[in-house]
């Protein structure tokens, strides 16, 4: 009796441990729900469907809102539609994520230059020459 006991709970225990292993796992579909939207961003821009593009990259942000990557699509993506305001965000965003970003830098220098911000696009410009001489 005892045998068959220890079995059952052997036979338990493997029952559940495949089934947590086969079961969706939130961090492994919000990540792959991510890189999904990510993706889609990315070819809607290239597209030139530059709307779905913005909506795109923000479903992405909602899910993973740590990824600088994301925020500097969305930042180009804006520059490229004329909203400069949501641009420098954007990019804001992306160089309080990564402070070396030079690519980051530079785009808000322009942004901030074409606003007429002329000191603050200088100081922009320089953190780009500073963090990639």
């Amino acid at each position: 009796m005892e045998r068959r006991v220890q079995r059952s709970a052997i036979v338990l225990g493997l029952m559940l441990g495949v089934l947590f292993f086969l079961s969706p796992r939130a961090g492994w579909t919000e990540e792959s729900n991510y890189t999904q939207s990510l993706q889609r961003g990315k070819e809607l821009f290239s597209s030139g469907n530059y709307e779905r593009a913005i909506e795109e990259l923000k479903r992405a942000i909602a899910l993973r809102s740590d990824q600088a990557e994301t925020y500097f699509i969305l930042g180009v993506v804006y520059a490229r539609t004329g909203r400069n305001d949501l641009a420098r965000e954007s990019f804001v965003k992306v160089v309080e994520l990564e402070p070396d970003n030079a690519q980051a830098h530079n785009n808000l220098g322009v942004i901030y230059e074409s606003m007429g911000l002329f000191d603050l696009a200088q100081e922009e410009l320089n953190k780009a020459l500073q963090a990639d001489p």
